[in-house]
């Protein structure tokens, strides 16, 4: 009996090692920059907007599944002046592992360093945060989808640009490395009534 139990433990012991090992390696080997395209048009097509990143990509997978960019870019849509909506010099989202099992996504950090957003509205009175309305999705057993939790958002060296154009005047304002550590989002929405 003690024999099982001692192969048993090494057995298991065996199955640990290598599942790290393979969490270790396997972003290693993986060519994140071959997926750039597809998540530029995805992302493009998405939010009818110009989208693109830097060339530094990178991915983990352990002790928490992340992916980290630079030179993220998001363009306005067109209609307005300013080429570009939002700037990010930099950024990284890391999630936790074993709630994905029950698809289930909890955001452990979420870091944003240099923000650079653009906030017009043009002669025509049109704002570019402006999105189109879309139906909200609901998963296949007919419940509506849940934000994800976020312990953790950090926006570093954050610039926020307000613009306005109109036949009457033309203003500009900035608020430059406001500080924000958010933490313990709650995404929960009073039902409609």
């Amino acid at each position: 009996m003690k024999s099982v139990i001692k192969w048993g433990a090494i057995i298991v012991g065996c199955l640990v090692v290598v599942i790290i090992a393979a969490l270790l390696l396997i972003p290693r080997f993986v060519d994140v920059q071959k997926y750039k395209p597809v998540l530029e048009s995805k992302v493009t097509e998405a939010t009818g907007r110009p989208f693109s990143v830097g060339d530094d990509l990178s991915l983990s997978l352990f002790p928490w599944a992340g992916v980290s960019f630079s030179d993220l870019r998001l363009g306005n849509p067109a209609g307005f002046s300013e080429k570009e909506f939002v700037t990010v010099k930099s950024f990284e989202v890391r999630i936790k592992l074993l709630p994905l099992l029950s698809k289930d996504i909890q955001i452990k950090r979420f870091v944003v360093n240099a923000p650079h957003i653009v906030l017009v509205k043009n002669k025509n009175g049109r704002t570019n945060w402006e999105q189109p309305q879309q139906p909200s999705k609901e998963t296949p057993t007919g419940k509506k989808e849940e934000a994800p939790v976020i312990d953790s958002f950090s926006p570093e060296e954050s610039t926020l640009e307000t613009k306005e154009d109109s036949e009457l005047a033309s203003w500009k304002s900035s608020l430059q490395n406001a500080k924000v550590k958010i933490a313990e989002i709650d995404h929960s929405l009073p039902e409609p009534q």
